[in-house]
Formats: C-alpha cells, sequence, structure tokens
C-alpha cells in the first residue's frame, strides 16, 4: 500500500574530512545499543533468532578504512563481538577463487545468526530476507536515493524497531556542486589534482571516483571501437572470429564488443575463460538494419529528442562497411555519454541533498517517499515522456496543479526519479525546478540550475521554439508574482546567465526586464538594478575604446607625448 516503512528511523550523521572517520564509525555503533535500550554486551551477542543483527555498509572492497578489511577491524574492536565481511571483488591479498567460497561462507555465518555484524559493499542484499536485521550503518554516503531505499530496508523485516544510519563527510558544499556540474573532460582534469590531495577525500570524491572509473571518455572508447573493427577484419561475411584478451584491458575490450552486439554488427559473443579470448559471431554489415537498431534504441531511451537523433543517424552514409560500423558505433557512444553518464551523475546529486540537508528521520522519509511513491502527475509525467514532441505547456498543466507544499515536494520527488533516467529533458527540468520553489524546504541554487539546463537544452537539443520559450517564461514570472513567490530571484538569475553566456539566448533579456517588474521581492530589484548599471559600464568602455582608437589612429596620443 505505500513505500513507507515506518518501523526504521532514518538518521545523517555529519561529519568533515578533517575530523577521524574511524571515530564517527565508532562513535555510531557504541550508541546503537542505547538506542534500543538494551546493554551493550547483549546486543552484540549472537541469540539465534534474536540477534540483533546488523550491516555496516562500505564503498569499497579495498581501500583504507572505507574498505571491508579495515572497516572490519574498526567495527570487531569498537563492539568486541565477530564481524564478518562480504564484497563482489576479493579484498586484498585474496584470491578470486578463495573469495568466491569464502564470501558464501561469511553470507552463510551472517544469515543463520552465528555471526552478529556483516560489513559488506553493495554487492551483498539483493533478495535477503532476513528478518530480525536491526539496523544499517552506511559507513558513506549512498551512491542514489533507490539504492539507500533498498539497503536501508534490509533491516526490520520482522516489522520491528529498526535504524537506518548514514555517515556523511563532506569537505565543502561547494567543491562537490562544482564538480556534479563540470562537464566529463573537465571533471577528469579537476578530479586529478583533488585525488592527489587524500586530506579533502569525501564522500562525494569516493564516489566520483566509482563513476569515472565507468566512464573513462567518449574519445577512448571510440578509439577501443575503432581497434575492435580493425581487429575483427572483414564484416561483409558471416563468420567466427577469435580475439584474444588484452592484458590489462578485458573489461574495456569488452564493452567495446557489446556496442556491437547493440548495434547488429556482430550476432553474438562469449567469453572462453580457459583460452582466455573473446569469440565473435560476425553478420555481414547491413546499413539499414544496424541504424535502425540504433534509432529504435535513441527513441526508446529519450523519445523527446528522438526526431534530431533520427535525422543525425540517417545521414550516416558509408561505401565501407567498416566506415559504417564505426560511424554508427560513435553515434551510440557519445548518445551513451550525453544520455546514461548524466543520469548516473544526477543520481549522486541527489544522493548528496539528501545528505546534506535531511536533518532528522522526518525529512529523510519524507524525501524518501516522495522520490518513490506514484502520486501527483506519475502517470502523466510518464506519459509525456513517451512523446516524440516536447510542449513545454503540457510540462506547464502538472505545475498549476500543485496546491500546496506537500504537492510541490511530490511532483519534485516524482521529477527526481525520472531525471535519472532523463537527465536533461526540459519538460522534467522545468517542472523540477519550479516544483523545488514551492517546496517549504526549497533551494534556490537547485531552483535556479536546473531552470538554466531546462532552456538551455530545450533550445538547443530538443528544437524548442523561441515563441513557446517566450510564453513559458512569461508564465513563470507569473506563477512568481502568485503564488510560487520565491521562485522570482532564481528564475531572474537563472535566465540574465543565459542571456550573458548564450548567444542563442539574448531574446531572454528583455523578458526579464518585463516580468520582473510583477515582483515584489526585493532581491530581485536589487538584480535588475545590477544588471542594467554593468551594461552601461560595459557600453561606456566599448565606447571608450572606440575613441581611444580614433585618436591613436589620428596620432594625437603621440603628438601629446604619449
Amino acid at each position: 500500500a505505500s513505500f513507507d516503512r515506518p518501523e526504521i528511523r532514518f538518521e545523517i550523521v555529519r561529519t568533515s574530512p578533517g575530523e577521524d572517520p574511524e571515530a564517527a564509525l565508532r562513535g555510531v555503533m557504541n550508541a546503537l545499543p542505547g538506542r534500543f535500550g538494551l546493554p551493550r554486551g547483549e546486543f552484540y551477542r549472537p541469540s539465534g533468532g534474536e540477534t540483533a543483527s546488523g550491516i555496516v555498509f562500505v564503498p569499497w572492497a579495498n581501500g583504507r578504512i572505507y574498505g571491508v578489511l579495515d572497516a572490519q577491524s574498526i567495527v570487531r574492536k569498537t563492539t568486541g563481538s565477530e564481524v564478518t565481511t562480504y564484497s563482489g571483488s576479493p579484498p586484498r591479498s585474496i584470491e578470486r577463487e578463495q573469495w568466491e567460497k569464502r564470501k558464501r561462507e561469511n553470507a552463510a555465518s551472517f544469515k543463520g545468526n552465528r555471526v552478529p555484524v556483516l560489513v559488506a559493499t553493495s554487492a551483498f542484499g539483493m533478495g535477503i530476507d532476513k528478518p530480525n536485521i536491526r539496523y544499517t550503518v552506511h559507513f558513506g554516503m549512498p551512491r542514489s536515493l533507490e539504492g539507500f531505499y533498498q539497503e536501508a530496508g534490509r533491516a526490520g523485516r520482522d516489522r520491528k524497531p529498526a535504524r537506518s544510519i548514514v555517515v556523511f563527510s563532506e569537505y565543502d558544499e561547494s567543491r562537490s556542486d562544482e564538480l556534479l556540474d563540470l562537464d566529463l573532460a573537465a571533471l577528469h582534469q579537476r578530479f586529478e589534482a583533488i585525488e592527489r590531495d587524500r586530506q579533502t577525500g569525501d564522500d562525494v570524491t569516493r564516489a566520483l571516483w566509482f563513476h569515472l572509473q565507468a566512464f573513462g571518455g567518449a574519445g577512448p572508447e571510440i578509439d577501443d571501437a575503432r581497434s575492435l573493427i580493425d581487429g575483427i577484419g572483414d564484416l561483409s561475411i558471416s563468420r567466427r572470429v577469435e580475439l584474444p584478451w588484452e592484458a590489462g584491458d578485458r573489461k574495456r575490450q569488452e564493452k567495446a564488443i557489446y556496442r556491437l552486439f547493440k548495434l547488429g554488427v556482430i550476432r553474438d559473443y562469449e567469453v572462453d575463460f580457459g583460452r582466455r579470448s573473446f569469440v565473435l559471431h560476425v553478420t555481414p554489415f547491413d546499413l539499414a538494419r544496424c541504424r535502425e537498431r540504433l534509432t529504435d534504441y535513441g527513441r526508446a531511451a529519450t523519445p523527446g529528442k528522438s526526431q534530431p537523433f533520427v535525422r543525425r543517424a540517417n545521414e550516416i552514409a558509408a561505401d565501407e562497411p567498416r566506415e559504417g560500423a564505426l560511424a554508427l558505433t560513435r553515434m551510440l557512444i557519445e548518445f551513451t555519454y550525453d544520455e546514461i553518464e548524466g543520469s548516473r551523475r544526477r543520481s549522486i546529486r541527489e544522493a548528496v541533498r539528501l545528505a546534506r540537508q535531511a536533518g532528522d528521520d522526518t525529512e529523510v522519509r519524507k524525501r524518501l517517499l516522495d522520490y518513490l511513491q506514484e502520486g501527483l502527475g506519475a502517470e502523466r509525467i510518464e506519459e509525456l515522456l513517451a512523446r516524440e514532441k516536447v510542449e513545454l505547456s503540457e510540462w506547464w498543466e502538472l505545475v498549476t496543479k500543485v496546491q500546496t507544499a506537500m504537492d510541490a515536494g511530490e511532483l519534485r520527488g516524482l521529477c527526481i526519479r525520472a531525471l535519472e533516467s532523463y537527465p536533461d529533458h526540459p519538460g522534467l527540468l522545468l517542472t523540477r525546478a519550479l516544483a523545488e520553489s514551492m517546496c517549504s524546504d526549497h533551494d534556490e541554487m537547485v531552483s535556479s540550475t536546473e531552470l538554466g539546463r531546462a532552456i538551455r537544452t530545450g533550445i538547443e537539443e530538443y528544437e524548442i521554439s523561441r515563441t513557446e520559450m517566450e510564453a513559458i517564461i512569461d508564465e513563470m514570472f507569473e506563477l512568481a508574482s502568485t503564488r510560487a513567490f520565491d521562485l522570482g530571484p532564481p528564475l531572474v538569475v537563472a535566465l540574465l546567465d543565459l542571456a550573458d553566456s548564450q548567444p542563442e539566448c539574448a531574446f531572454i533579456e528583455s523578458r526579464v526586464f518585463n516580468g520582473a517588474v510583477q515582483l515584489e521581492d526585493p532581491r530581485v530589484r536589487v538584480v535588475t538594478a545590477a544588471r542594467r548599471i554593468r551594461k552601461v559600464v560595459a557600453q561606456l568602455a566599448q565606447a571608450g575604446g572606440r575613441v581611444a582608437g580614433d585618436y591613436e589612429a589620428a596620432g594625437v596620443t603621440e603628438a601629446l607625448g604619449g
């Protein structure tokens, strides 16, 4: 009937990298027995079905402090109990085959109540139905709201009181926001410098480390695809091709193979672990068929952008199978980076906002439920996302239905969830920004950022006309003057920034000055007045430069002795 888990109480413990992370984890483990009103010795002791079992989630299989072995040592010393571990890949110094056996034994000991505490990565949990898990501790921010809900939900399956605690570390909010908003190439470059300074590492940089391992860049992946296609050779006939694993790059090689499989360039492939090779089943290359596979994928992934995407695909023409296969693969990889990379990073951004802003159990619960549950406009959002043509006026209808701050929070949650799949959809971004401004716990920076993205991507990538954009801007100023009184400042800032930075958005400026007259917020008057002054100063400087240039040309400066 509901996604709510009333038996679980949520808590965020915030720390900074300057604090001792071991001390933070020890503090949480020391406080847990008191949360349940039990003596420490009894709480951390195996007691059959009555054992107060718990899971401590960590981000790494390996790693100092935040890896399973270091965290296991901290928890064991703090609780005085036996603690076991579980992770997908083996911790340091343990062979893979040995670890596969050991982790199954560890999981059995935990599920059988022989060991009360398990330190694990997110690899543990799906399908686990152990009723007496009393608590989960996330030693480090979860990488998505959905992941957090799933992992926290391991606790309290017997409907008795349970706890979910997140230990969240953030070095600097502005740095986190900057990193999460950079384009991927700039993020890679910036991250290299941050990674060298271990004193400023935090949950955001740890999450981004995983992210950047998965998304190394479109350029290198296109190079991998080119090498693979050259390695296959003739694509015009059906045949079986065996390729040895590339030393140290098997996963990258398989990713490139999967791209060709998705496009239909190869019919199937196998991984031969004994011979350490891939076996590819090549089918005669058919540009039209492979193009159709690509456009079908684009339509399914982002219906609102499908028309320009299909046009680009149809422009691909090649005399040779190699060139055609490479052109289609390049387009698929670029699409993946435009859409999937953005959606994954948005998941991290929303998890950061939850950990940073939610103050207590009530706020954490509300944000999770707004994110998860079906509600105001859910079916309508799904319907609009399936459209191949984005009409912002149809998304605006969702906003007009918001009557209360609770409605706004629910709509915000639905948009946050959908944006993880459609990270640059202008209708979703617009609705998310406007709903945010009407929430009781609104964040003006979020509203401003999302509004800017909505207009920019709407014009650049979704072919929304200037006329439609002007109409929506007028509607937003009307909304800010009648119901969403906190919308004015972020709306004006977002629009003026766009008018400054995007030549195709220059038309917005006059719209802002006209709309701002309706708003009573004194901050809006300050922003628009500053903008007018800056514009006049720039015009004077430009005119002064022209006059100086004229005098230089006439030799006046030289005549006056410089």
